[in-house]
């Protein structure tokens, strides 16, 4: 069954870990509005295309970031 499914996009990186592949996901309507709409703000603001997968990463890098210090905290104690 899994043969009628095509296999996720995936572009070559140098490091590995950051390869981006395609991913489906369900989300609210009011923060799929503001992707589009942030992405498209910020294509004008800079003059670069800034898409919804690059505010997706740049919040999810933040994520990371933020559950490591917690990590760590919980370490120390």
């Amino acid at each position: 069954m899994d043969q009628d499914y095509p296999k996720p996009a995936v572009i070559p990186n140098s490091s590995g870990m950051d390869v981006r592949i395609t991913k489906t996901v369900r989300m609210r309507q009011r923060y799929g509005l503001m992707l589009k709409e942030e992405a498209y703000r910020q294509t004008m603001k800079t003059g670069n295309k800034v898409s919804e997968a690059d505010l997706l990463d740049e919040a999810l890098a933040e994520y990371e970031i933020r559950l490591q210090v917690l990590k760590q905290r919980e370490e120390r104690c």
